[in-house]
């Protein structure tokens, strides 16, 4: 919409839109912009840790990759012989049964020792 002083065929006089307050109003912003990101250097870790949100998990990965070991049984050789289908599992004999710790007796070192007879 036009000035009013347009329609009628006057000029309309510009505001002082470029004086001294205003230049100090915008230096004081521009600076401010300026400083932000350096004042963060001086707030507490936590602080700004609070007021992100987590990120958001990756929902539409196309190429996700094997890792490890499932990657390399991806690629191993196939089955393709009846006896390497059908194979059983080796029948290892039971180990024994033998006890993990055994409890020794008090032995004579154990004791404390008699004293020598004085000759």
């Amino acid at each position: 919409m036009l000035p009013r002083g347009l329609l009628s065929g006057q000029l309309v006089e510009k505001s002082n839109v470029g004086g001294p307050a205003n230049m100090k109003l915008l230096s004081l912003l521009v600076w401010a912009c300026c400083l932000l990101p350096l004042a963060s250097a001086f707030a507490a870790p936590g602080a700004i840790a609070a007021c992100r949100s987590a990120a958001p998990a990756v929902s539409m990965a196309h190429h996700v990759q094997k890792k490890a070991t499932r990657a390399h049984n991806a690629f191993r050789p196939k089955k393709s012989r009846p006896s390497d289908i059908y194979r059983k599992p080796p029948n290892y004999p039971a180990f024994p049964d033998i006890p993990w710790y055994t409890k020794i007796e008090t032995s004579s070192s154990a004791a404390p020792a008699e004293p020598a007879p004085a000759s």
